[in-house]
């Protein structure tokens, strides 16, 4: 199997390439087509902390980011939509200058708790 560090650089719709932003930061790109071909090449390439770009029609359309099982409950819990939205809210209220106290919160977080 070929490894997804030796794919030839042809060109950006084509294949994957390298493209150098600061000489130290390399980025991976892949098409659609080739992850199609190249899922677990593309996998473990990620398993090392490099993220790959997925283009569709020579444009990004996705990043392939490797996450470990201690990851992947915080990657859950701050992509769930309740947990954003009351960031949101409490964000909202901070800037408002709505703060609250402690005692106010461990009573909201009980009474919250006690309806699940």
């Amino acid at each position: 199997m070929k490894s997804l560090e030796n794919l030839k650089v042809i060109g950006y719709t084509l294949c994957s390439y390298e493209r150098s932003y600061i000489k130290e930061a390399r980025m991976k790109f892949v098409n659609v087509r080739e992850l199609k071909n190249k899922t677990s090449a593309v996998l473990h390439y990620t398993e090392n902390g490099k993220d790959v770009i997925v283009t569709s029609r020579g444009k990004p359309c996705a990043v392939i980011h490797h996450l470990s099982e201690d990851e992947i409950e915080d990657y859950i819990l701050l992509n769930h939509p309740q947990f954003k939205k009351r960031i949101k809210k409490s964000l909202e209220e901070y800037a408002r200058g709505e703060i609250v106290g402690i005692d106010k919160l461990i009573h909201q977080a009980e009474k919250d708790l006690g309806r699940i």
